[in-house]
C-alpha cells in the first residue's frame, strides 16, 4: 500500500479533522502522519483542522464538511471528494486510502 501511495501521480489533498481529546484521534493521527512521511509523495498534501468536543472549529470547516466523528480523513482530488475514512479504518489507513484513490481512477 505504501508503494501505491508513492506512485500516485495526480495531486491529492487530504483534509484531516481531529480532536486532541479523542482517543481515536490520539491513535490514528500519528499512524497517518507516519504513513504520509513513509510515502514521501509531494503530490499528497494535508490540511488539518482540530475540533472541540462539539465537533466545531474556529474556521467552520468541520461544519462545512459535516463532521460527526473524529478523526475524519477526507480525500479530495481536483476539488471533488473521493471518499472518507471515519474514526478507524476498515483494513488499515494506508490500504483504505489506496482503495479510495483507486476506486476513483
Amino acid at each position: 500500500a505504501l508503494e501505491a501511495l508513492r506512485q500516485i501521480a495526480q495531486p491529492v489533498e487530504i483534509v484531516l479533522v481531529c480532536g486532541a481529546w479523542c482517543p481515536d484521534s490520539q491513535s490514528e493521527v500519528p499512524r497517518f502522519m507516519r504513513i504520509l512521511k513513509l510515502a514521501d509523495n509531494t503530490g499528497i498534501t494535508l490540511t488539518e483542522y482540530e475540533v472541540n468536543r462539539k465537533k466545531q472549529d474556529a474556521t467552520g470547516k468541520a461544519e462545512e464538511y459535516s463532521i460527526r466523528f473524529v478523526p475524519t480523513f477526507i480525500v479530495i482530488r481536483g476539488g471533488t471528494e473521493l471518499g472518507r475514512i471515519v474514526e478507524t479504518p476498515e483494513k488499515s489507513l494506508e490500504e483504505d486510502l489506496v482503495a479510495i484513490l483507486e476506486s476513483k481512477d
